[in-house]
């Protein structure tokens, strides 16, 4: 199984630094220092700075993920969803970003196989009519419960999983959600 996402590989490829805000001019005095710190905006609490810390831990990952991939491809042609994953990262909307990231691991784990003696990755041809395939139901299966593990840690909402579990997995095998689920003997989550 190509569980790139997971893999060491996946993650710690060259890294991109994110970029850094412009830099606020200290205030002279304790005057003008109070009527700087006032007229700064909002104060951030400790939760909402978590939060943006958080967000650009997430976003560094994702930059990582998408250098390590493209180290991988070689020669290969990237997929849409690579670029898709770039212009989501590019963007900074984390939530975008999530779905994008979910979508680039599909189609690693379904178009891609992973060399691991030269960690390059090489087409991989599944046949999708064969439902019965063992290796496709246990690739199907991993995806369809790695979105729903996403979505139980509130990174994708039910909409996005639904859609991007539609439209990158069930209609690979000519199936709708209630099929999708009885397939793979995947319990609904909502």
């Amino acid at each position: 199984m190509l569980a790139l996402v997971l893999s060491v590989g996946a993650f710690f490829g060259p890294a991109r630094p994110l970029a850094a805000g412009p830099a606020r001019p200290l205030a002279a005095g304790p005057a003008r220092l109070a009527a700087s710190l006032r007229s700064a905006g909002p104060r951030l609490s400790y939760e909402s700075a978590a939060e943006d810390k958080k967000a650009a831990e997430a976003l560094e990952q994702a930059n990582k993920m998408v250098d390590s991939f493209v180290d991988m491809l070689g020669d290969l042609t990237p997929p849409p969803s690579l670029v898709a994953l770039k212009d989501a990262i590019g963007e900074g909307e984390l939530a975008a970003v999530r779905v994008a990231q979910y979508v680039l691991l599909i189609d690693q784990t379904l178009d891609y196989d992973l060399d691991e003696a030269t960690s390059k990755v090489s087409a991989l041809t599944l046949d999708f009519t064969k439902t019965d395939d063992e290796v496709l139901v246990t690739k199907m299966r991993y995806l369809y419960t790695y979105g729903i593990k996403m979505y139980m840690a509130e990174m994708v909402t039910q909409d996005q999983l639904q859609a991007v579990v539609l439209e990158k997995l069930a209609s690979r095998v000519n199936m709708d959600g209630a099929a999708l689920d009885q397939w793979l003997e995947v319990p609904a989550v909502v």
